[in-house]
């Protein structure tokens, strides 16, 4: 009686595959750092994906394009207002108003020059 009893009785590593923990300590450090990259990139500061936007924004522009249509032009140089504007209220949100009053005396001074 007490045989049958012993053989329920599982002893350690017994029905694991070879490895089992360091294949589950794996996974979980694996799991571990994919929550944290996602946490850090969410605690990225709003202003500083705007300027990689901005960024963006700013290098995709067609040159020949943008002398040639007014319409370009005129699109491509508001997308920029507004980006630079959503800047300006991300530094403002973060409590950077320096840096949101350069940038929006900037705009000012913009929409101030006469059109060309």
């Amino acid at each position: 009686m007490t045989e049958s009893r012993d053989k329920n009785i599982k002893t350690e590593g017994e029905g694991r595959p070879p490895g089992g923990r360091f294949l589950s300590l794996s996974a979980f450090i694996v799991m571990m750092v994919v929550i944290m990259s996602l946490f850090f990139l969410l605690l990225e500061p709003e202003s500083a994906s705007v300027k990689r936007e901005l960024k963006k924004h700013s290098e995709a522009m067609d040159k020949a394009r943008f002398l040639k249509e007014e319409a370009y032009r005129q699109k491509f140089k508001s997308e920029t207002e507004f980006l630079q504007f959503t800047l300006a209220r991300a530094y403002n949100g973060e409590r950077a108003p320096d840096l949101a009053l350069t940038i929006l005396e900037g705009l000012i001074k913009e929409s101030e020059r006469p059109a060309e």
